[in-house]
């Protein structure tokens, strides 16, 4: 009347005692199941989702899921494709716009030490040595993501469509104008009027490329993409750096012509007012980006491990403009020998001193943010060696630095206080620093296959 059979196949581990529960089960026989004779078989249990997540555990929170990704979002090589089959072609397809703030990062590093108020023999050739870096970089980073486009049709328009990427396109354009900061800095006072003409010139292609571009991102990004506020970090105020630059790369084209004739062959009043009224715009919409980025913080805390160096992404806007600002102030009396408005001594003199002043408040503006952005790291010190991945946006430690530094020289030499301009040239020294390590840490990650490595996704 019964009848006894073993079943097919054992139970799932989730209704398996466990040794620790019942040591002697595991010298036991199989369960045996018991159904009428004739009757149909009974189906066999499914494992189901539940079970495979009660045997998996629950999955982990979404900081968890960022800190815990590999070097630059590479996890492991794509199914089916193992390590000796992987050509540099294949790396290049990870090849991002990113890469683009090591330029930016190698720039500012040029531009920071020809600000330096104590000169020496050889100062000027260390800064002539990063800039020939900066041109090989700029170009190397423009011959391999031309590569990454060409070899996958449609790479380019997602380059776009990513949030991790599309932010960063404005870089490219940021390092054409750091680049171009330092030919007025390091090429014009050796040059002939052939180079002063032509920077003029390509100062106002820049100008243009530069608002336009800065226009056009945000339009795309508000078109394609959906950003959430609890993981906005500064990088949004990306778009807008390229008009950060323009005050400052004005006031290094003017400061850099010989003579006062020079000056005024050069339109210097034109030029200065071009820069300061794109200098203004792009730092009022830096500060409104600012507020959404505190009530960030004081909604959802600090960011992640990853995006925490992102934070001094909000040091350069300050800085950059205190930077434009002083020294546009401080060649009014060069820049404009002749007024409408009055007698030119005099008004060079007002818009001295309004432009001092209104760098020195800008100043501490940076200082604060440089300060804020210090203290924020201590997550990285309190979990040194526990998943702390690298990552080529932590050039973020360099660029925007480096013009807390140039401002700090500004705002030293305005004054004619020599602890700020000490003060300036021990962060100079320390900012030379950690670009050394942040670059020859990106090498070796190159190099052992931590960056431009394949993921799972392909990208």
């Amino acid at each position: 009347m019964w009848d006894l059979s073993l079943p097919s196949r054992p139970f799932s581990s989730k209704h398996r005692l466990s040794s620790s529960d019942d040591p002697e089960s595991q010298h036991e026989s199989p369960p045996r199941r018991v159904r009428f004779k004739g009757s149909p078989p009974s189906p066999e249990p499914e494992i189901g989702a539940d079970e495979e997540n009660h045997d998996t555990g629950s999955p982990p929170n979404e900081e968890e899921r960022k800190d815990s990704s590999d070097e630059s979002g590479a996890v492991r090589v794509k199914e089916g494709k193992s390590i000796a089959n992987v050509t540099w072609k294949d790396r290049l397809q990870n090849f991002t716009w990113n890469w683009f703030t090591m330029v930016m990062a190698t720039g500012g590093i040029a531009n920071a030490i020809n600000s330096i108020p104590f000169k020496f023999k050889g100062l000027n050739t260390i800064g002539n040595i990063f800039l020939i870096l900066t041109i090989v970089l700029f170009i190397t980073c423009c011959i391999l993501i031309t590569i990454r486009f060409c070899s996958k049709p449609g790479s380019f328009k997602q380059s776009f469509l990513e949030p991790s990427e599309s932010l960063f396109i404005p870089a490219s354009v940021v390092s054409c104008g750091v680049m171009l900061m330092a030919f007025a800095k390091y090429g014009v006072p050796s040059s002939g009027k052939w180079l002063q003409t032509g920077l003029e010139v390509l100062f106002w292609v820049y100008a243009a490329m530069a608002f336009l571009s800065s226009c056009a991102i945000y339009v795309i990004l508000w078109s394609t993409q959906h950003f959430s506020l609890r993981d906005m970090t500064p990088i949004w105020v990306f778009p807008v750096y390229p008009l950060l630059i323009l005050a400052p790369m004005a006031a290094a084209l003017i400061n850099s012509v010989p003579t006062p004739y020079d000056t005024l062959r050069i339109s210097s009043k034109t030029i200065i007012a071009g820069a300061i009224t794109l200098q203004g715009c792009g730092f009022l919409v830096s500060a409104l980006i600012y507020s959404a980025f505190l009530y960030r913080l004081m909604t959802n805390g600090l960011p992640s491990r990853r995006q925490l160096p992102s934070m001094f992404v909000s040091v350069g806007p300050a800085g950059f403009t205190a930077t434009g600002v002083i020294q546009l102030g401080s060649l009014a009396s060069k820049a404009i020998p002749v007024t409408k408005v009055g007698d030119a001594g005099t008004v060079s003199v007002i818009v001295r001193v309004l432009a001092y002043a209104v760098g020195l408040v800008i100043w501490g503006f940076a200082i604060w943010f440089f300060t804020l952005s210090v203290f924020g790291q201590w997550r990285l010190l309190r979990d040194r060696g526990h998943g702390i991945k690298f990552d080529v946006t932590f050039f973020a430690y360099v660029f925007p630095n480096s013009a807390l530094v140039s401002a700090t020289h500004m705002v030293g030499h305005a004054f004619g206080n020599n602890v700020i301009e000490i003060l300036g040239t021990v962060l100079g020294v320390i900012l030379i620093g950690v670009w050394c390590v942040v670059f020859s840490k990106t090498i070796w990650a190159v190099w052992k296959r931590k960056l431009l490595w394949p993921t799972e996704k392909g990208s």
